[in-house]
C-alpha cells in the first residue's frame, strides 16, 4: 500500500498509518482548508480589486493581519459588516495546523497554539469583527449571499457544495486564497479490516481507488474531488476556471496548503475532544462566560470524565 501511495500528500499517508507507523490506510481525496474571499466586501471596506488575491492574501497572512483585517472592514462598514462569520473561521485553522495532537503518550496536550488563539477570539467577540452565528446554520450559510461577510474558512470541498448552494447572490464575487496557515478539513480514508470476510479486496479497493490514476482522474474530473494523488490535481487542474470565483483556477492554492499540511497531529480521540474544547473552551471564553482558567479546567474535567484512561493534568 505504502509503495502504490507514493505520489500522494504526505499529510493523507500520515493520517493513515497506525501507531507503528505503517501505512493501513489510504485517502482517495485530500482535503485542504483555504479561505474564501467576498471581493465585494474586500473592494469596499479595504480597497483590494477583485483579482488582487495576492493582497487578500497579504491581508489574511497572519492572525495579526487578520485582526487588524477584520477592525478595518468593521470601522469602514460602520458596524454591518464582518470579516468572519463564525468563530469556527479561527479554530477550524488553529486547530488543523496545530503541531501536537490531543493525545501524546496516553497524556492530554494542549497545543500552545489553542490557548494562544483564545485571546484573539474573544476580541473578534468583543470587537464586533466576527458576527459570532453557529457553523453551518442558516445563518452561517446565509452570510455566504449577504455581502455582508468578507471571508470563510472551508475545505476545498466546500467550495462546490457549501459556497455553490448558497451563493445565490454574490456567485462569481468570491476568490480563495491560503490565509495564515496549512489545515484540513475532511477527508475519507479506505481499508480492509483485518480478519474481516474479504479484507484481502478491500485493501485492494482501498489502493485502487486512493492510487489509480484512471479512478483519481474520473474523481477529479467527475466528483469535484481535489485528488489525493499530486500528479493527477496537477494535470486536470492545470487550466481550471471555476465561475463561481470569479474564473480563478483554485488548484494552485489547494495543492500549496496539501503540500504543507502536518497529518501527524491526529490522533483517536480528535473529533470527540474537539467538541468538548469548543463547547467547554472557545464558546463560554470567547463570550465573555467565563474565565480562561475557569474554562480550561472545566475542559479538563471532561475529557476525564470521557476518558478515564487517559492522564491529565
Amino acid at each position: 500500500m505504502a509503495s502504490a501511495a507514493k505520489g500522494n500528500y504526505q499529510y493523507t499517508l500520515d493520517m493513515g498509518k497506525d501507531s507503528k507507523g505503517k501505512q493501513v490506510a489510504v485517502s482517495y481525496q485530500a482535503a485542504p482548508g483555504a479561505y474564501y474571499y467576498n471581493t465585494n466586501v474586500f473592494q469596499k471596506y479595504l480597497g483590494i480589486a477583485p483579482n488582487d488575491v495576492a493582497s487578500a492574501q497579504k491581508a489574511l497572512s497572519s492572525w495579526d493581519a487578520i485582526k487588524k483585517t477584520g477592525e478595518t472592514i468593521k470601522e469602514k462598514s460602520g458596524g454591518q459588516a464582518y470579516l468572519f462569520s463564525s468563530l469556527e473561521e479561527i479554530y477550524n485553522p488553529v486547530i488543523g495546523a496545530r503541531k501536537d495532537g490531543w493525545v501524546i503518550d496516553n497524556k492530554l496536550k494542549i497545543d500552545s497554539s489553542m490557548t494562544d488563539s483564545l485571546d484573539l477570539m474573544k476580541e473578534a467577540v468583543s470587537e464586533g469583527w466576527c458576527q459570532n452565528t453557529t457553523p453551518q446554520t442558516p445563518d452561517w450559510y446565509g452570510g455566504i449571499s449577504s455581502n455582508k461577510i468578507g471571508a470563510y474558512a472551508m475545505p476545498s470541498w466546500g467550495l462546490f457544495y457549501w459556497l455553490k448552494n448558497y451563493a445565490k447572490d454574490t456567485a462569481g464575487t468570491w476568490r480563495v486564497t491560503e490565509g495564515p496557515v496549512s489545515y484540513s478539513w475532511g477527508g475519507t480514508w479506505l481499508a480492509g479490516v483485518q480478519g474481516s470476510k474479504n479484507a484481502d479486496a478491500a485493501s485492494a479497493l482501498a489502493v485502487y481507488m486512493g492510487t489509480n490514476k484512471e479512478f483519481q482522474t474520473w474523481d477529479v474530473k467527475t466528483q469535484n474531488d481535489f485528488g489525493s494523488v499530486k500528479a493527477i490535481n496537477k494535470e486536470q487542474g492545470k487550466d481550471a476556471k471555476v465561475s463561481l470565483i470569479g474564473g480563478q483556477n483554485p488548484y494552485p492554492v489547494w495543492s500549496k496548503v496539501a503540500d504543507t499540511i502536518n497529518g501527524k497531529n491526529q490522533t483517536q480521540y480528535d473529533q470527540s475532544i474537539q467538541s468538548i474544547w469548543i463547547n467547554d473552551v472557545v464558546n463560554p471564553y470567547a463570550t465573555g462566560k467565563v474565565t480562561k482558567s475557569k474554562a480550561l479546567d472545566t475542559f479538563k474535567s471532561d475529557v476525564k470524565s470521557a476518558y478515564p484512561n487517559i492522564e491529565v493534568k
